[in-house]
């Protein structure tokens, strides 16, 4: 990523081009596969959309998933669960093992809807972020910019700085 910046700005300082003016296209990040995404969505939930640059959704899906799938393995593990004080209790002195069974269930179950989900949206994220790059991409090329340096006028001495475009 680095050698590509430094051709660029080579190529932009050869060309005595104003940096802003050249196309969006020679900087675009590598193009990311859906079939990728989702094979590292279904690996690992949230790997797909780690990949696809969603990062936010990336951390969500994931940690939704092994708090899901934690909880069902750490209740499954411990015997005499029960409802005391309004908690939710497996310490040995409960009785309930149908409580205990429940939550296993719907945390297990909740982990695996996550991960299928990570898995089945982490293509769509690709997509997502692929129409994203676009509409960026179609405003920087749609809007020449260039630095203009220009005598201040007005009966003063100096100069104006200021960047010229058009939308």
């Amino acid at each position: 990523m680095l050698n590509r910046a430094l051709v660029l700005l080579a190529a932009v300082a050869a060309s005595h081009t104003p940096l802003w003016s050249v196309g969006a296209q020679t900087m675009s990040p590598p193009e990311r596969s859906p079939a990728t995404a989702a094979l590292l969505g279904a690996l690992l939930p949230g790997a797909g959309h780690f990949y696809a640059g969603e990062k936010l959704r990336a951390a969500g899906f994931f940690l939704v998933t092994a708090e899901n799938i934690g909880t069902a393995i750490y209740v499954n593990n411990r015997s005499g669960c029960d409802v005391g004080d309004g908690f939710f209790r497996c310490d040995g002195t409960g009785s309930d093992d149908n409580l205990r069974r429940a939550v296993v269930t719907l945390s297990a179950i909740t982990g695996a809807v996550a991960w299928i989900g990570s898995a089945i949206d982490a293509p769509r994220a690709v997509r997502r972020e692929r129409e994203r790059q676009r509409a960026r991409s179609a405003m920087l090329d749609s809007h020449e910019w260039r630095l203009v340096l220009a005598p201040a006028g007005n009966g003063t001495t100096g100069w104006r700085v200021g960047l010229s475009g058009h939308w």
